[in-house]
């Protein structure tokens, strides 16, 4: 279970030792910052290297260097702003992800008195398995995967909101469409704060 709690290490990690590749220079986890403004993490590696961080964003998107994490490749692309690589996870990740938290972490027994919690246990009696496609919803998961093992009271403030808003602004019926697909989104959501409500749960 530890590992599955540090699974933000992990995916560190992972972005760092492939931007390492392609780089030519140690990059270390840290340069990894998750979640950034416009993409699911950011690197200023290029600008502390002197590099062109178009032409590497580039290299690393054809090459895509970077180590499994939960059995699949985790980057779909990597693209430069100010200087910065953006990095943008695959589809296949975020649904990876959505079990694994599901494998590792405990149901939630009751909602905790948290809003969220509780409609993120109602969403999961909906069904659906993975995370679907639809860039609000993995925004809302990634925010919430990203709070273990003991997110911070603004953090988790934050990941609520997402989680709460994530079919917003669509029409009644795609947005029933979505929700229809969420069941795993909602059940892994649901086992991480209840894990943070409740970390007695998880410490055997």
């Amino acid at each position: 279970m530890e590992s599955t709690l540090c699974f933000s290490q992990r995916l560190q990690s992972a972005l760092a030792d492939g931007l390492s590749r392609a780089a030519g220079r140690v990059v270390p986890p840290s340069d990894i910052h998750m979640p950034a403004r416009a993409a699911a993490a950011g690197s200023p590696a290029a600008i502390r290297h002197g590099l062109d961080a178009a032409h590497l964003a580039d290299e690393l998107s054809e090459a895509l260097p970077f180590p499994e994490v939960f059995g699949v490749q985790p980057v779909a692309r990597v693209r430069a702003e100010n200087r910065w690589l953006l990095f943008d996870l695959s589809d296949a990740w975020y649904a990876a992800a959505a079990g694994a938290l599901i494998t590792a972490l405990p149901p939630a027994e009751d909602d905790c008195g948290c809003h969220a919690l509780n409609r993120m246990r109602a969403l999961a009696r909906r069904g659906g398995a993975g995370c679907p496609a639809c860039a609000p919803v993995q925004r809302a998961l990634f925010l919430t995967m990203l709070l273990l093992p003991d997110g911070a009271p603004p953090r988790r403030a934050e990941a609520e909101r997402a989680l709460l808003s994530m079919a917003h602004g669509l029409p009644p019926r795609e947005r029933a469409g979505l929700l229809s697909g969420c069941g795993a989104v909602g059940e892994a959501a649901a086992r991480v704060l209840y894990a943070l409500y409740r970390p007695a749960a998880i410490s055997t």
